[in-house]
């Protein structure tokens, strides 16, 4: 488990529209993280921080994905916003593109 304390998105993003202050934990477990073929774990533990205008407590969110040898997703998100399942042909990477192009406003080049 790896630990950030005061970690600012902005610089990583090069955007200052991306202003922050969080302080969080992470675990990772499995292989081809961010990749269509993405098989395992990741827990994110926040503790009181801030994101652009947002302030938060502490908070908890797991992402789950499993691949089967078909190519079948069973995907699941546990987070304090939303609880999210979904199974069968996914394109992750593609469903990420296009909610950062909304958001952005512009093309992420993630495929």
């Amino acid at each position: 488990m790896e630990h950030f304390h005061h970690f600012d998105f902005a610089t990583i993003i090069h955007d200052d529209h991306y202003a922050s202050d969080c302080s969080f934990s992470l675990s990772a477990n499995g292989k081809d993280f961010l990749r269509e073929d993405m098989n395992g774990d990741l827990r994110v533990g926040f503790s009181d921080s801030r994101f652009k205008t947002y302030t938060f407590d502490s908070a908890r969110a797991e992402l789950h994905v499993d691949v089967d040898s078909s190519g079948n997703k069973t995907i699941g998100l546990v987070s304090p916003i939303a609880d999210i399942s979904a199974d069968g042909q996914l394109h992750v990477c593609r469903r990420i593109d296009m909610v950062k192009s909304a958001y952005c406003g512009g093309s992420t080049g993630v495929r």
